[in-house]
């Protein structure tokens, strides 16, 4: 498996949502960093896995339930669920392996659902 080597600081654009081509790996994770700061970091893969690696958004928060917020709001997004739903997520590359390209998110772009 081998992420798409993206040069480190560059942003990209990630569409999200049930049509994307893009699918959710079912494991999200939260870590505490520092007193009181916690990262949420989530992993999303081209669909059909292969060699396509992952692609893993951080966030760093400073409450715990606002890192479980930002990981339930890429979720829900992917499932197609709620009334606020993520529909892309700009991203800055921080550093890349073989299988994983590592990002910090800075934009989260919602949409309103009724």
């Amino acid at each position: 498996m081998q992420a798409v080597a993206t040069p480190q600081g560059e942003s990209s654009n990630y569409a999200l949502g049930p049509s994307s081509e893009y699918e959710l790996w079912p494991y999200p994770q939260i870590y505490a960093v520092g007193e009181n700061q916690f990262k949420a970091r989530v992993l999303i893969q081209k669909k059909g896995g292969g060699d396509s690696g992952f692609v893993a958004f951080n966030s760093t928060h400073d409450e715990y339930a606002d890192a479980e917020r930002a990981i339930a709001a890429v979720c829900d997004s992917f499932m197609g669920v709620g009334t606020r739903r993520l529909y892309n997520i700009v991203a800055e590359t921080t550093s890349s392996s073989a299988r994983v390209k590592e990002t910090r998110v800075h934009t989260w772009m919602m949409k309103q659902f009724s």
